[in-house]
């Protein structure tokens, strides 16, 4: 634990612990950056996941992630903030997490793995804000493949979601991955967000980039949601996408 201490004291806040912590729906302490209320942008990815092969290990395995609150920040001071030097191994045998990889291309275009690039990469996750949608791990195999939220999954996920944006007040929250939208108008609409419906955009490979925007205490914040980062996914686009309109926001973030 102490390790992860030095790595936080590095690059996160805790001043906003004591909001997160009343959200009943919220599984895990969302990862803050210390310059986030320079930027106020909002990343948010899927899912963690529990990754083994053995059934008999999954019920024990979810359970020590939901009981750890520090789950996601504790994932981040590992990897993306030490890139190659976190060790890690992928399921085709690199030391690289794709999605990681790709949210940083799309936030400063550069993937920062490299141990010369530590600093760079420890000022790009001090200026974000980071979470999941979904508030219970899923389990990924080999040999099952990966586990699918269920209807409930996305219904927490929202309020999760909806409450953390409330606390940071972002004024661009960055999709990595489409699930968010699924539910998105008629959770808007069922429970009095203002907020505009799903604009779909013009395609950038086989996949529709989607746009919305909510208002929360009267401001707008842009919401874009892009394809899951994870494989068959090219940055350029999908950053020239998430960024326009924000051109001021994206020189501020890539500035490193």
């Amino acid at each position: 634990m102490q390790w992860y201490n030095k790595q936080w004291a590095k690059t996160t806040t805790s001043v906003f612990d004591k909001r997160f912590k009343s959200i009943s729906e919220l599984t895990w302490l969302p990862w803050v950056g210390k310059k986030y209320e320079l930027f106020k942008v909002l990343v948010i990815a899927e899912s963690h996941y529990v990754n083994t092969n053995n059934p008999k290990l999954v019920s024990r395995e979810k359970s020590e992630c939901m009981t750890d609150p520090l789950f996601t920040r504790k994932v981040m001071a590992e990897y993306p903030l030490l890139g190659y030097e976190a060790g890690w191994e992928n399921h085709a045998g690199r030391c690289n997490n794709p999605t990681f990889d790709n949210i940083s291309r799309v936030l400063c275009g550069k993937a920062l793995l490299n141990e010369e690039e530590r600093e760079d990469r420890y000022e790009l996750w001090s200026r974000v804000a980071f979470m999941n949608f979904i508030q219970r791990p899923m389990w990924y195999s080999n040999t099952h493949g990966k586990e699918r939220p269920l209807g409930d999954d996305r219904t927490n996920g929202w309020k999760a979601t909806l409450a953390v944006i409330r606390v940071l007040k972002p004024v661009l929250c960055i999709f990595a991955g489409l699930e968010a939208t699924i539910w998105f108008d008629w959770y808007m609409k069922e429970n009095g967000v203002t907020a505009t419906t799903i604009n779909f955009h013009k395609k950038v490979g086989r996949c529709a980039p989607r746009s919305a925007s909510i208002k929360v205490n009267g401001k707008d914040i842009a919401f874009r949601f892009m394809r899951h980062p994870g494989s068959y996914f090219s940055w350029q686009p999908w950053r020239k996408f998430v960024f326009d309109g924000k051109g001021d926001l994206l020189l501020m973030i890539e500035e490193l």
